[in-house]
């Protein structure tokens, strides 16, 4: 079980020294003392878990039972980055970041992504894309249903400002849109869209349960384990 005790402002930097002083001031005021700690999670940045230097280094040379444990979920969502690196998957977040990009930075294209859509479904909860390129994994998985969902609103969307018939668009904004159209919709980068958000779909149930208050690390390991036989049991009947 967690409780939350206060935040910290980090007067000291965020160094593992300037951390590590800040934290003993504060406990002390506190009257909590740091030879009760029994376990230290924080995530893999050099200040938080280096070996000599990081704050998790400097608290176990006082006390030898504050264990450190790199925190689960951001393991699984750095193995989860790493997967990403397969050369179809990084080519399918390039472009689907390239074509997020070429809309919602512009209100004159957004104006017309959402016109595309209204003209289908009207009621629709979601009429923009979003940022596939976010650390966090939740969010990156949001995202790439977001963009599977408008997909082909983005196309048509797309194909009008190619054309463009109504000369509404400078030559520079319909020449990308021609680009990207012709990215979006060759056979690599639909099957590669299909396939990457049926895989990541599945993950995104164990990184919410990773982060649950409830949890311990032996449930943390089972749905690790669970997540692995799911996707080789996709990978044995993937005819």
């Amino acid at each position: 079980m967690e409780e939350f005790v206060k935040f910290i402002h980090c007067s000291n930097g965020v160094t593992g020294e300037g951390l590590f002083c800040v934290l003993l001031k504060v406990m002390s005021v506190l009257s909590l003392d740091i030879k009760n700690c029994r376990g230290q999670s924080y995530d893999g940045a050099g200040a938080m878990a280096g070996h000599t230097k990081g704050l998790f280094a400097r608290i176990l040379n006082l006390n030898e039972k504050a264990i450190f444990t790199h925190c689960y979920s951001h393991r699984f969502n750095l193995a989860l980055c790493t997967s990403c690196n397969a050369q179809s998957i990084r080519n399918l977040l390039a472009h689907v970041k390239e074509v997020s990009y070429f809309l919602i930075l512009s209100p004159t294209k957004q104006q017309k992504l959402e016109e595309h859509i209204d003209k289908i479904t009207p009621l629709a909860s979601q009429k923009k894309l979003k940022d596939v390129c976010k650390t966090c994994w939740i969010d990156k998985v949001h995202d790439m249903d977001t963009f599977q969902e408008l997909f082909i609103f983005v196309v048509s969307c797309l194909e009008e400002m190619s054309l463009n018939i109504n000369k509404t668009f400078n030559h520079t904004t319909s020449t990308s849109a021609s680009s990207l159209l012709k990215l979006i919709t060759g056979f690599d980068f639909i099957v590669a869209l299909c396939i990457a958000r049926n895989v990541f779909d599945i993950t995104l149930p164990i990184t919410r349960l990773l982060q649950a208050k409830s949890n311990d690390i032996y449930n943390g390991l089972n749905l690790i384990q669970a997540l692995k036989d799911a996707v080789c049991s996709l990978r044995n009947t993937v005819d």
